[in-house]
């Protein structure tokens, strides 16, 4: 199956792959289909249609052994994230930004095909492709949004800030800039909840339950995250939802006004893959799941050659500092040795 196009997704309870013959389309198209384009959205037939659709309860082996594994890693330079780091300080201080995702990548110097199913770990959501000769793969912890076409409700989650866990499964302190990071983060879905309440009466209807906001262990590290309801919605359209939530404020800026995400596009551009970040996720007639395309490994074409890179991104307020922000980059590329054979 090395050389057949192919997506999965564990979602949480199951998985859902799909292979075989393919049809791209503009438009979600009758049945099942998986989504796929990059961070931007400017593909113009995301939606991805294979000949076989699947749902086990066991991962798919053989697609999982044809997924490219690294066996020796370029780690990206603190130099490069100062530079980054830099140029975002004088956004804040020039332009009405107040968060925004730096990131950069590791290279893999060596690597092979062969990920080993009994290294899999499932806490979190676990996604893969291959298709058209672009591969990825990874565990991200971040679900974009879980649509219940039936309920008429979406489940999301806001997800921002970083700590260390010890052995023994105790995260450290909350630091008032993670406060803050997470803060820009809910207030996004506040921000739409305005936005809807001053729509249609249909759109006035609905409701935004928000949980209190706890910790989600990823591997080594934790996450700050805030569990959000929509309840009574009027619009059921995955595109709608990609288009209101991509990218949210945990990948992208606060606030999302044009002028913040071409900053982000420039501090983005030569750094990270173009798919890092990107929503990837299925949609049929009773659910559609997104989730966002994070701690992932992304195999491409540059220069004529194929090349593997592990991206590695933190989200930046006026009241981060440099040596927390590039140690949160250590922290996650530790946390994704751990989980994939320490590699």
């Amino acid at each position: 199956m090395g050389d057949m196009d192919f997506a999965l997704l564990y979602n949480g309870r199951q998985w859902r792959w799909a292979c075989g013959q393919m049809t791209r389309y503009k438009e979600r198209p009758d049945g099942e289909a998986f989504w796929l384009s990059d961070f931007a959205c400017q593909q113009e037939k995301p939606w991805v249609q294979f000949s076989e659709n699947k749902i086990s309860d066991k991962a798919p082996t053989p697609f999982l052994e044809s997924l490219p594994v690294a066996k020796l890693w370029t780690h990206s330079l603190e130099k490069v994230f100062l530079d980054l780091w830099n140029k975002a300080q004088e956004h804040f201080s020039q332009d009405d930004l107040q968060k925004i995702v730096l990131a950069l990548s590791d290279v893999a110097t060596d690597w092979t095909p062969g990920l080993n199913p009994a290294d899999l770990s499932l806490n979190g959501y676990f996604y893969a492709y291959s298709v058209e000769g672009e591969q990825a793969w990874g565990l991200t912890p971040e679900l974009l949004f879980q649509l219940d076409h039936k309920q008429n409700e979406l489940n999301t989650v806001a997800l921002a800030g970083t700590l260390k866990r010890s052995p023994e499964g105790k995260a450290s302190s909350v630091s008032e800039a993670l406060k803050v990071e997470h803060e820009k983060v809910t207030q996004f879905y506040r921000d739409i909840q305005e936005e809807l309440a001053n729509g249609s009466e249909r759109q006035r209807q609905v409701t935004l339950t928000f949980s209190e906001a706890s910790l989600s262990n990823y591997s080594s590290i934790s996450h700050i995250q805030t569990q959000i309801l929509f309840k009574n919605l009027e619009e059921l359209s995955p595109d709608f939802w990609l288009k209101k939530l991509h990218p949210t404020p945990a990948l992208g800026v606060y606030p999302r006004t044009e002028a913040n995400l071409k900053t982000l596009a420039a501090l983005r551009q030569s750094h990270v893959p173009t798919h890092y970040g990107a929503p990837f996720g299925y949609s049929h007639a009773d659910e559609s799941f997104f989730v966002v395309m994070i701690r992932g490994h992304f195999l491409d074409e540059c220069n004529g050659k194929k090349v593997l890179s592990r991206p590695l991104g933190v989200g930046v307020t006026p009241y981060s500092t440099f040596e927390n922000e590039w140690n949160e980059i250590s922290l996650k590329r530790q946390s994704m040795d751990k989980l994939w054979n320490k590699i």
